[in-house]
């Protein structure tokens, strides 16, 4: 599918369609209109669907997938908005300011004793003034971290960095809102959800990031969007996104689907708490009916690529954290590199200060407990005491090695990876998820010892 504007896509149908120069002016694509063509496998057109502004001189081999009639409408008005004036300069010549009036319209000016259509532009659109409350709310939320940083703050530790690695949990889905296990799912953002991608693009766009070298995200679509909602707060929608099925969430079997609170009825808190946070525990399995509603074409790669042991039926962990390596070792870390060596290169041939490179990986909360524990390197018992909270960026800074350097900024149990937000939004919506889970019962146990300070990470003894 090729998604792009109407001259270059007029271009590529001159091309296609083999039309000539003097042709090519009645080639008018309507906006958002999809025209489809089919080629035979020697890249033949199939068949023509007719002419291009009715001269037989221009086939059009492609079908619009919409209703004929309305496209030559849609081809009409074109042809009428380019033969009219739609616009005026003042009698000095100079084109007159816009300006903005109370809705959008149009109206008959005359000037000169000739009439002209004048187009007028309406008040801020929604999402115009919501990225502007957004803008605001991360600017407060990155004073709040800065007055914080500011006290533990590293001398010398800036020019160590070479490269910048965040990592982003998606926004709060509907599943999370119902405090279901997710897994393979594909439950969509909630309102909060997408509120909480663009912030998270608004708190890196506040912080001077300029470029993003690369995004990685999964197959699934709250990460997905996440990732769009937040590149286009930062105005960076041409990033390059990357998909991989390894970024998909833990597959959590037999639970996908279910109540987590009745998960905990049906099996006691302890197992369920090892199932959701213990490091080695694998959920049931998948049913062969589960299995089919959730394996569909996005899959098919993958599928095909190792038949026997694709997808996993459930997955502890462990076994998320082994699938996560490939994409860490063989597209992570090379990408880090590349993107290191192309900074070093650009600053020696201009002559100017090292420009630290930004990539990005959106995916979900296992994902990230599987990453986090790998660039930490931390243990089988403190994994379970790492929280992810919903879309706040979680930033690594990477030395010459790509190896995490470690700050004070970061909470146990972590150590170099710091979430860049206000400290105590960020604990408030890791209690949040903590509640997924109902509290013990009178003599039960738990997993989890909550910490004997505020700022504590608790104890996993299961």
């Amino acid at each position: 599918m090729v998604v792009t504007h109407g001259n270059t896509l007029r271009a590529l149908v001159m091309k296609i369609d083999g039309i000539t120069e003097e042709d090519v002016y009645y080639t008018d694509l309507p906006t958002a209109t999809p025209l489809l063509y089919d080629f035979d496998e020697q890249l033949n057109h199939l068949k023509r669907h007719g002419e291009w502004g009715d001269r037989p001189t221009a086939p059009r081999h492609g079908r619009y997938l919409v209703d004929e009639e309305r496209v030559r409408a849609a081809q009409l008005a074109m042809r009428q908005q380019v033969s009219q004036d739609i616009a005026y300069s003042g009698p000095t010549g100079v084109v007159e300011p816009a300006f903005t009036a109370s809705r959008a319209g149009s109206e008959i000016a005359e000037i000169d004793g000739e009439g002209y259509t004048v187009r007028t532009a309406g008040p801020p659109a929604y999402f115009f003034q919501e990225s502007r409350r957004l803008e605001l709310e991360a600017r407060a939320e990155l004073a709040e971290f800065r007055q914080r940083a500011l006290v533990l703050k590293v001398a010398g530790q800036k020019k160590q960095v070479r490269c910048t690695l965040v990592l982003l949990r998606h926004g709060q889905s509907t599943y999370n809102a119902a405090k279901i296990f997710t897994g393979w799912a594909d439950p969509d953002l909630t309102n909060r959800g997408r509120d909480e991608a663009r912030l998270a693009g608004q708190l890196l766009k506040a912080t001077g990031i300029k470029v993003v070298d690369a995004v990685y995200t999964s197959l699934l679509k709250r990460a997905v969007k996440t990732a769009w909602l937040a590149l286009d707060e930062m105005e960076l929608t041409w990033t390059p996104v990357h998909h991989t099925w390894r970024l998909n969430e833990r597959n959590y079997g037999g639970l996908q689907g279910k109540v987590k609170s009745e998960c905990v009825s049906e099996h006691g808190l302890q197992q369920v708490q090892r199932w959701r946070r213990g490091y080695t525990d694998r959920p049931p399995l998948w049913s062969k009916a589960e299995r089919l509603a959730t394996i569909d074409r996005r899959y098919a790669l993958p599928s095909s690529l190792d038949p026997d042991r694709f997808p996993p039926l459930s997955e502890s962990l462990q076994d998320c954290q082994g699938r996560l390596l490939p994409f860490l070792e063989d597209e992570l870390q090379p990408a880090m590199t590349a993107a290191v060596e192309r900074a070093k290169a650009k600053a020696k041939a201009s002559g100017t200060e090292y420009d630290v490179p930004v990539l990005m990986v959106v995916a979900s909360e296992n994902v990230m407990r599987g990453l986090v524990m790998q660039l930490e390197g931390l243990g089988a018992d403190q994994v379970p005491l790492v929280d992810v909270p919903y879309a706040v960026p979680l930033v690594y800074q990477m030395d010459s090695a790509i190896k995490p350097i470690r700050t004070p900024w970061a909470e146990s149990p972590l150590q170099a990876g710091w979430y860049l937000g206000d400290p105590a939004k960020v604990r408030a919506v890791q209690e949040e998820i903590k509640a997924d889970l109902p509290p013990p019962a009178a003599g039960e146990e738990s997993c989890l010892l909550p910490p004997e300070a505020e700022d504590g990470a608790g104890q996993w003894r299961c």
